[in-house]
């Protein structure tokens, strides 16, 4: 139970991570790849303090360690993150974010593969109604550009499914805190020489101050904090179960995107915020 908890937690952080995303992103000409490191930046520093802070080891680690951390922050931020934010550009949260969060799915597949995991009927179920909750979700927008949302979501879906495995192997020889700083410092090992071309470039993204501001506070949630949530309910639960939970996120996003972007909430996602509700209670006590 506290697995799910703490999946639930970071459903939140991930949905509110989402809904600045889309504020910063939204009808501006910024890269995709850029936007994705200046997240990044301020998250690593953070976790780097709470890391030293709370004295846990980031250098005495095997090679297998720092190999599926490398392979979680390549799957997870740099390229399924790049089909998100990409995506965000072109259509509504309440359009990529379902889609892209059927990667649940895709983790529970590998999960079976290449870690052992069982598959139950309750988790197929609760997979099966969250499903279902996300079609609803996605019928009920009827926006513009919906095919591009949809194709960009299911990119990043397929990667951060991938970057669940990486990650529950990464666990072995770390805690979620560990994990996820070495994943932010290969992340920002990667994107700070960009940065710096890029500003020196006079990039448009950088000259806006508003928008690094509210990358950053994303990043905090998306990048940050949200994962160590995720990684904690992996622990506890598995990553069929804690992939599952926070696939709970397109229904907290589309409300929260009505609420602050004034995006358009219809009967279609109501009864999917009903499905994956109770798909979640379904798993929670299975």
């Amino acid at each position: 139970m506290l697995g799910i908890l703490a999946a639930c937690i970071a459903a939140m952080m991930f949905s509110g991570a989402a809904i600045l995303y889309r504020a910063a992103m939204r009808g501006q000409y910024i890269n995709p790849i850029i936007a994705s490191g200046v997240r990044a930046l301020p998250a690593f520093f953070l976790l780097l303090i709470i890391s030293t802070l709370l004295r846990i080891d980031l250098i005495r680690k095997p090679p297998l360690f720092y190999l599926y951390t490398l392979l979680s922050a390549l799957t997870s931020f740099i390229v399924g993150d790049a089909f998100f934010l990409a995506g965000l550009k072109k259509a509504p949260v309440g359009v990529v974010y379902p889609s892209s969060y059927t990667f649940s799915l895709v983790a529970t597949f590998f999960s079976w593969i290449f870690l052992g995991e069982n598959i139950t009927v309750t988790i197929i179920l609760s997979a099966l109604l969250m499903l279902a909750g996300i079609t609803y979700i996605y019928r009920g927008k009827g926006e513009d550009n919906t095919l591009q949302g949809v194709l960009y979501g299911l990119g990043a879906s397929f990667f951060w499914g991938l970057s669940v495995i990486f990650t529950t192997l990464a666990l072995q020889f770390s805690n979620p805190i560990g994990v996820n700083t070495i994943r932010l410092g290969f992340l920002t090992l990667a994107y700070a020489p960009i940065l710096l071309l890029s500003s020196r470039q006079n990039s448009s993204l950088l000259s806006s101050k508003r928008d690094i501001l509210i990358l950053i506070t994303g990043g905090l949630l998306g990048v940050g904090l949200g994962p160590i949530a995720f990684f904690i309910a992996i622990t506890l639960e598995g990553a069929s179960k804690a992939a599952i939970a926070v696939s709970s996120t397109p229904v907290l996003t589309v409300v929260m995107g009505n609420i602050v972007l004034k995006e358009q909430l219809t009967k279609g996602i109501l009864v999917g915020a009903f499905l994956v509700a109770i798909g979640m209670i379904i798993l929670s006590i299975g």
